[in-house]
């Protein structure tokens, strides 16, 4: 955990790049959040609404507290959801199997190729596997609710992955109905209420910590859920129910969040779940997770392939599991060779190699879009790429200038450059911005411009950027 977080930051340093739209917009919103702590108003964090749920934001808020608002601070704030994951992932496997198979499981998660990428940047798909691996390993150490202590503390993982992200309850929806039905077993034959008291205390706790956030904001949450909703069509995805929705996230898992060699281990996993009693009855919840995550996110109009990565832990144990099939010789050699590849991915994935090729893909020839073996790249970023779009240093010199920091900005959007960004280098230097060049004591554009107040401008920098336009940084005479 330690090591990835360091070569996190290592990378970090070498990246140059502003972050990309969602990015940007989170990192804005943890700025949103630190600047409601307030001890005249304690309510006001809980209260406050940015579209996604704060707790993602509440602990990188707790970073800057201590070590200031830097992006390197966000990426540092991640190291809580690493450890998370690494926990879950390892706790899962152990309680399922045996400790092999829990630490072979946390590294097969935290190296695939889109954790590896998710986790040096700022977003929340990666806390919110963290916590519903949690989730998972809680509600598997509940033993269908016999178990007082894990069931609170089930409840209390579940509250704070409402907390995280609204899509939560979509991946552990099966998992909690088939212990809930095995609570109802011990509960009618010995007429025991133990089981339905337990889970009815995680549901409470749950509540209580995640229903005010929710309960305050569910008129915005209504609107903007209604409105999400209809950028399918925009996007250009498949239309529900069509083959190609089916297979959507299938591709998605081969392609982008596993490569072929991981995703070989895991159809040989789901293989002997229906061939084996002991390895479907042992991989029981992670199977139902993976299913029900599967089903849900297939359904839904939009589609992403952040939004099922919450189901790789339950994919990496039944990745993992079938090696205990194996003879002790065969076992041993397998076990090193999972760890070593996830290793060198990790590295590849992160800083590039020579000895490697880049990518490594087979196509097809039809509809359906290849396999990729192998790449040196995660999902959106890969190896530090040098280039520098200059968002940082312009913002940054905003705030040094004398006068009152208010700008103006006229451009186009791109990943790389876009208003999400503007929004979070303005919050994080203090720099106002306005709605016209008349109230603005600077201005900042990009691609051809001619000031909008002739005469009452002058360009103070010039900065060339990787796409062939440039960034002007002008300021009132």
């Amino acid at each position: 955990m330690t090591s990835i977080t360091a070569l996190n930051l290592l990378w970090l340093s070498k990246e140059p790049r502003p972050p990309h739209w969602d990015m940007a917009r989170h990192l804005g919103d943890s700025l949103i959040y630190l600047n409601t702590f307030q001890l005249s108003h304690p309510l006001l964090p809980i209260e406050t609404y940015t579209y996604y749920p704060p707790f993602t934001y509440w602990v990188t808020d707790l970073f800057y507290a201590f070590l200031g608002t830097g992006l390197w601070v966000a990426i540092l704030s991640n190291a809580v959801f690493i450890a998370i994951l690494a926990f879950a992932s390892y706790g899962i496997g152990k309680s399922l199997w045996n400790r092999r198979i829990g630490l072979l499981s946390a590294i097969f998660v935290l190296t695939t190729p889109v954790m590896v990428s998710n986790f040096k940047e700022y977003m929340l798909d990666a806390p919110l596997t963290a916590m519903v691996a949690l989730g998972l390993y809680l509600l598997i150490r509940t033993e269908s609710f016999s178990r007082r202590r894990p069931s609170v503390l089930f409840g209390a993982a579940c509250g704070l992955g409402l907390l995280t992200k609204w899509t939560f309850p979509f991946f552990l929806a099966l998992p909690l109905v088939a212990s809930g039905v095995a609570a109802l077993g011990p509960a009618i034959r010995r007429r025991s209420l133990v089981p339905l008291q337990n889970l009815g205390a995680a549901a409470v706790v749950g509540f209580l910590i995640c229903g005010y956030w929710y309960l305050h904001n569910r008129g915005q949450l209504s609107h903007d859920a209604s409105l999400y909703s209809g950028l399918a069509v925009y996007k250009g995805l498949p239309h529900v129910a069509s083959v190609s929705s089916l297979l959507w996230y299938f591709w998605t898992l081969l392609n982008y969040q596993l490569y072929a060699g991981p995703f070989v281990l895991f159809v040989i996993g789901m293989v002997l779940v229906f061939r084996r009693n002991d390895s479907a009855m042992r991989n029981l919840q992670p199977v139902l997770l993976i299913l029900g995550t599967y089903v849900a996110f297939a359904l839904q109009y939009n589609k992403d392939v952040r939004y099922t990565l919450p189901m790789l832990p339950a994919v990496g144990v039944v990745a993992i599991s079938w090696t205990e099939y194996l003879k002790p010789r065969a076992r041993r050699w397998l076990t090193g060779a999972i760890a070593a590849y996830g290793v060198v991915a990790f590295l590849a994935i992160s800083f590039g190699t020579s000895l490697l090729p880049k990518d490594v893909t087979l196509g097809t020839g039809g509809t359906s879009p290849g396999v990729t073996f192998f790449a040196q790249h995660g999902y959106i970023i890969g190896p530090p790429s040098g280039e520098r779009w200059y968002q940082d240093e312009v913002f940054r010199q905003i705030a040094h200038q004398r006068g009152r920091p208010t700008f103006w900005y006229e451009g186009p959007d791109s990943i790389w450059f876009n208003t999400w960004g503007i929004r979070y280098y303005s919050l994080r230097y203090h720099d106002l911005w306005v709605a016209s060049p008349a109230q603005a004591n600077f201005i900042v554009s990009r691609g051809r411009f001619a000031p909008p107040l002739k005469g009452a401008y002058v360009l103070i920098r010039h900065y060339p950027l990787p796409d062939g336009e440039a960034l002007g940084l002008y300021e009132r005479i």
